[in-house]
């Protein structure tokens, strides 16, 4: 259950695009906001000779802090946080650090967040590697706010649906409570929707891919007892599922983004990342960061942690056993 939220700001308007989401999760869920804004070690110094006093300096150092906890007072005030628990703080340091160590410093069960920032007191905070560095890294679910577009366009009493990529593991399953409590509390007080989507690899141009279709469907039903029958009835969601296939040289980023626009709705894209860094995401790329880089959308990324094997679907329980050294 989502108590605590962290929404870090960098200062800027388009990083404010996260408030509408985080006010309207924590209305539907009594949940508490943590506003966070990050002054980075170079603002401190910034249009200040080498040769300036120490006391100049640590006056600069509280003009900054002053202002940056000024601007986090107006933020809670606002109407998008109306009728919302909302508490700040500023930190001193690197941001993608800061917010992870805020997080389990609050001990947030969400981080919401823009995935771009803009220009901000004339320091560029790199939003786009930020939200790149934290949701490699971060061990709760981040939700990426694109373009707020997404949320102001729905229409009223709307909910959008959420999309659910499966790739028949364990790893990728544990998207599916955080995705399953999102979606139940965007749509309250009506049952939230979830769409299970599988992405099937064909080997090759010509292969038909009729069998491995068929273990996508039964793997698919199991995943909808789940919410049916099993550890996450409780949410009372509407499931709906789709089978994707793609082969060699076809980007499966384009096919995650095709999937979305099921039935003309708005959707969510929920998905987990290994959260690999250096040599190994070079060599394998990331599906996430590239859905992140091509979509408009919202994303809902969920690093893996240990995988509780208890509630898998048999099938991604064997996968698992298979793959495991």
């Amino acid at each position: 259950m989502i108590e605590r939220m962290l929404v870090p700001l960098d200062g800027s308007a388009r990083s404010e695009e996260a408030l509408a989401i985080a006010g309207r999760l924590a209305r539907a869920t009594g949940a508490s906001l943590l506003l966070m804004r990050v002054i980075t070690p170079e603002q401190f110094h910034m249009h200040l000779h080498t040769d300036v006093s120490e006391y100049v300096l640590e006056e600069a150092r509280k003009m900054y802090l002053e202002e940056a906890e000024t601007y986090l007072k107006q933020v809670m005030a606002s109407s998008r946080l109306q009728g919302v628990r909302a508490s700040s703080k500023v930190v001193v340091g690197l941001p993608g650090d800061c917010i992870l160590r805020q997080t389990q410093e609050y001990d947030a069960q969400l981080i919401v967040m823009c995935s771009h920032g803009e220009r901000a007191e004339g320091v560029r905070w790199l939003m786009g590697s930020v939200a790149q560095y934290v949701q490699r890294q971060s061990p709760v679910p981040v939700l990426l706010v694109r373009d707020e577009r997404f949320f102001t366009g729905l229409r009223q009493g709307e909910a959008p649906g959420i999309l659910c990529a499966l790739d028949g593991s364990p790893y990728a399953e544990t998207v599916l409570q955080p995705a399953a409590e999102l979606a139940q509390a965007l749509a309250q007080p009506e049952p939230g929707r979830i769409h299970l989507m599988y992405a099937v690899k064909v080997s090759s141009a010509t292969e038909e891919p009729g069998e491995a279709q068929e273990e996508a469907a039964i793997y698919l039903k199991a995943c909808q007892e789940r919410f049916q029958t099993g550890d996450l009835k409780q949410y009372g969601l509407k499931i709906v599922s789709s089978i994707v296939t793609y082969r060699p040289g076809e980007p499966l980023w384009q096919k995650i983004l095709a999937a979305s626009c099921y039935d003309t709705q708005r959707e969510i894209i929920a998905m987990a990342t290994h959260g690999r860094e250096g040599l190994p995401r070079l060599r394998q790329g990331s599906i996430t960061e590239d859905v992140l880089q091509a979509s408009s959308q919202p994303l809902l990324i969920v690093r893996p942690q240990p995988v509780d094997m208890e509630h898998v679907t048999q099938a991604s329980k064997a996968k698992y056993q298979q793959e495991a050294p």
